[in-house]
């Protein structure tokens, strides 16, 4: 699902700087698409949510690590739009119910919007990314006398939200930037795990991006 939010996502945009740069006449005209940038980022940050497990609630918390990136294209010097996509993994273990090799795993990819002010080498900017996805608990029995002791339990499906961000890039020359942000990643399961909230908590991304 997320291949096809991205490959949607990258046709539209596609669609839109063919639109923007296609006009030709002979009056000189301001280019509605300006620049664009894109480069990976990893990330990492503390997260928590209650997640149901059969009957009962397993309360997950945690370092959480992941990988992803975006490209944006610039309308004049201070508006954004653009798409992004990112994997975010959340490690279990020495629990009840989680035992090493337990897990929470999101991935997803959205739409983004955001407002930049440019001061001299920095590019402070907010905005906010719209969503979907899916998610995966696995849980392994936990050593004690837990609830699914000789089990595993799983639950996956898909998953809405948004994303608010801010953040700064630096910009090292004219072609390269390097970028520092924090989000709050907020998604609801939809279908059949509907009413599950994922983990929420802040995280801070560190990249690169190359600029044009």
């Amino acid at each position: 699902m997320i291949k096809r939010l991205l490959a949607v996502a990258a046709v539209v945009l596609s669609a839109t700087l063919c639109f923007a740069e296609g006009s030709e006449d002979n009056t000189p005209k301001r280019k509605a698409i300006t620049g664009y940038s894109g480069g990976m980022m990893i990330h990492s940050g503390w997260i928590s949510g209650s997640q149901k497990v059969g009957t009962g609630t397993y309360k997950a918390d945690g370092m959480v690590y992941g990988i992803g990136g975006a490209i944006r294209f610039h309308v004049g010097n201070h508006f954004r739009f653009g798409t992004e996509g990112y994997t975010s993994n959340l490690p279990q273990k020495n629990r009840p119910m989680a035992s090493p090799g337990s897990y929470l795993k999101a991935s997803w990819g959205g739409l983004l919007v955001d407002g930049c002010y440019p001061i001299g080498r920095f590019y402070p900017y907010a905005g906010v990314t719209v969503l979907a996805g899916g998610h995966r608990t696995l849980l392994y029995e936990g050593e004690d006398k837990g609830l699914y002791q000789g089990t595993a339990y799983l639950n996956k499906g898909v998953f809405v939200g948004f994303d608010p961000f801010i953040g700064c890039d630096f910009a090292v020359t004219k072609a390269l930037r390097l970028t520092l942000k924090v989000d709050c990643l907020q998604g609801w399961g939809v279908g059949k795990t509907a009413g599950t909230r994922l983990p929420i908590g802040p995280r801070v991304f560190f990249g690169f991006m190359f600029c044009h």
